[in-house]
């Protein structure tokens, strides 16, 4: 921070407060480059999230157990009446099904008749399951394709986090006193005390606050097609959002 200082003092002149901007300004864009090689990988892993989970949300909304494909032909037949047991109604199953015939150590199926889904086709039945309870479920756990856990976001930003404590008990890379002062605080402890509060803010809201947003400038930008421009203008959000 030393150099840095003296560097812009004699291009911006005696005044402390652009001095001190145009410095912190300049240590967070050196800092960043730190994170330009994770942008490379960022732009094709975000880029292939985006897409599977949406298909994957897609095709929960669409699903159709009739229009399933099976390895064998011969399954299909087995799988929907598998279906129709667990999704028929209650009268019937307690027609063809009574609890007395039920043998002493069988398991009995759990089913999913239930009264708000009427009295219809089981395999309609079970489609409206997979749509409604099922999906509802999914994005619940794990949220539409630009959710991305705060948790998450803070463990892939832990070389930063670790980095800050030596940012912080390393005096920018200087003697404590002579760089609180230079910083213009009044004592080494409020240097101290300034820099922790600001890392500590950068560590919850800051960092947690890239992938989604990088998320977000993907799904934009390739909005507007996969040509070599909206790919090219994608790859260039990676270390604009870091």
């Amino acid at each position: 921070m030393t150099g840095i200082l003296s560097v812009t003092k004699s291009v911006l002149g005696d005044n402390p407060a652009m001095l001190k901007f145009a410095a912190w300004f300049i240590v967070w864009m050196m800092s960043s480059i730190i994170c330009l090689p994770a942008s490379i990988p960022s732009f094709f892993s975000f880029r292939m999230k985006l897409q599977s989970h949406k298909l994957m949300l897609d095709q929960i909304a669409s699903f159709d157990v009739r229009a399933a494909e099976c390895t064998l032909p011969a399954d299909r037949e087995a799988i929907e009446e598998q279906v129709k047991e667990l999704f028929c109604n209650n009268e019937i199953l307690a027609e063809n099904h009574p609890a007395d015939l039920v043998d002493y150590g069988e398991v009995r199926l759990q089913r999913f008749a239930q009264p708000d889904m009427g009295y219809g086709d089981p395999l309609d039945r079970f489609n409206e399951y997979i749509r409604g309870t099922l999906g509802a479920l999914v994005m619940d756990e794990i949220g539409d394709e630009l959710y991305v856990s705060w948790q998450t976001c803070l463990a892939a930003f832990l070389p930063m986090i670790f980095y800050s404590s030596v940012n912080i008990l390393g005096c920018d890379n200087g003697p404590c006193s002579e760089s609180a002062r230079l910083e213009g605080y009044s004592s080494v402890g409020q240097y101290m005390a300034v820099q922790t509060v600001g890392w500590t803010l950068c560590i919850l809201i800051a960092f947690p606050l890239t992938y989604p947003t990088l998320l977000r400038m993907i799904k934009f930008v390739l909005s507007y097609g996969d040509g070599a421009l909206p790919m090219s203008a994608a790859f260039l959000c990676c270390p604009l959002a870091y």
